[in-house]
């Protein structure tokens, strides 16, 4: 399969978050940058991102993080041979998950594209990016990875409400006595432009509004992954 029969060719990666949880330590490196198995958190996303044929690479950056900005420059230098690229993009202020996506609308234009939050690091052969662009290939629509949690952690996610391999609800955080199942959201989706459109309205919690308002339009499908996953903000790996 050809990249343009995938659709995707560019992903998001919002990386402008003050990451509060993880002080002191990123009162001097950004949270991207905290070294996971001993290599940068980010330089995780990207290789996966690599490895399943993505080419531009679009990070929202914040004004306060230069570090950030030097390693998407060595990024750009170490793989401008391979046809891959990283661009950067300011978010003035940290007003959550949505707007910071919504920074991206100009430079994503009218086509799919995915979303990798860095926190998350997820280990599979092939990667999750890869099979969920091959599923959205099928599919088409937006599609949303998960991944089946223990009941005692789902209260620290967003967690579908399943119908097959469609998402009929997310609800953010919820009891797990009051949960729709036990498949909580990872930091990876597959998003049509139509988005946008829903981040004007709400652009705060992508898991709120926006996902919600496209599972009840039967626009949202479920990829199950069975791999490694890493949360770095949770102290268990799953």
């Amino acid at each position: 399969m050809r990249l343009n029969d995938k659709m995707i060719n560019k992903i998001v990666i919002p990386a402008a978050g003050l990451g509060t949880r993880f002080r002191p330590a990123t009162q001097f490196i950004p949270k991207e940058l905290i070294p996971v198995l001993n290599v940068p958190a980010l330089t995780h996303t990207a290789n996966e991102a690599i490895q399943s044929g993505i080419r531009e690479i679009i990070i929202i950056n914040s004004k306060t993080k230069p570090l950030l900005s030097e390693w998407i420059s060595r990024f750009n230098t170490e793989h401008q041979s391979e046809g891959v690229s990283a661009i950067e993009l300011t978010q003035e202020f940290p007003l959550g998950l949505g707007h910071a996506i919504l920074q991206a609308k100009q430079a994503v234009g009218m086509e799919a594209f995915g979303i990798m939050l860095p926190d998350d690091i997820i280990f599979s052969k092939p990667p999750a990016l890869k099979r969920m662009i091959e599923l959205h290939c099928q599919l088409r629509g937006s599609i949303l990875c998960v991944k089946e949690n223990p009941i005692n952690l789902i209260k620290n996610y967003g967690v579908i409400e399943p119908h097959g391999n469609k998402v009929e609800g997310i609800i953010e955080k919820p009891d797990p006595h009051d949960a729709p199942s036990q498949f909580c959201a990872l930091g990876r989706y597959i998003l049509e432009p139509e988005i946008f459109n829903y981040l004007e309205d709400d652009q705060t919690v992508l898991e709120k509004q926006p996902l919600v308002k496209l599972s009840k339009e039967n626009k949202l499908s479920a990829y199950e992954h069975n791999g490694f996953w890493h949360c770095m903000d949770t102290k268990r790996d799953k």
